[in-house]
């Protein structure tokens, strides 16, 4: 057992983005059932670790993370 937080991705290629804004660069794409690790989240954005990259991503996109949750 690992005290390592994770999320899984449910959308299929979610956007990765530099910022947690939409007009933010996006970095990467994570592919649908990816887990990655799970940083700090907002109201509307998580910041996730997966595959080498690190972004933030959409709450709406991720398993395992309530929508009132909030992470420093």
């Amino acid at each position: 057992i690992s005290g390592v937080r994770t999320v899984l991705v449910e959308t299929d290629m979610a956007e990765m983005r530099a910022r947690p804004d939409l007009g933010a660069p996006v970095i990467a794409k994570a592919q649908r059932n990816v887990i990655a690790r799970l940083g700090k989240c907002g109201p509307d954005w998580c910041q996730i670790r997966a595959g080498g990259h690190r972004g933030w991503v959409q709450k709406t996109a991720l398993w395992g993370v309530r929508p009132d949750e909030l992470r420093d």
